[in-house]
């Protein structure tokens, strides 16, 4: 989630809003170590949440409750996509 007009998405975020679908209300904010503009979920047994900023080849990965586990640096100039893989396809 970022700061910024309805519907804007060129905003980073500083935090990962999680919502009950079912309920229709938000259940958890996480603090994220840094802003991101891009944000992807592994589809494991114990999933990772992994975002990144785009600039600087550095993604932040955190654990499914929102700890902070490590940054990764070096990935390019811009890794906006970030797309895990499927289990299994390792």
């Amino acid at each position: 989630m970022h700061r910024g007009p309805v519907h804007s998405r060129k905003e980073p975020g500083k935090e990962i809003w999680v919502f009950d679908i079912a309920k229709q209300q938000r259940v958890q904010r996480l603090k994220l170590a840094a802003p991101a503009m891009s944000i992807a979920v592994t589809p494991d047994a114990k999933p990772l949440i992994v975002t990144s900023l785009g600039a600087g080849g550095v993604i932040e990965v955190y654990d499914a409750a929102g700890k902070h586990l490590r940054k990764v640096e070096g990935l390019g100039q811009t890794p906006l996509l970030i797309q895990p893989l499927p289990p299994g396809a390792h």
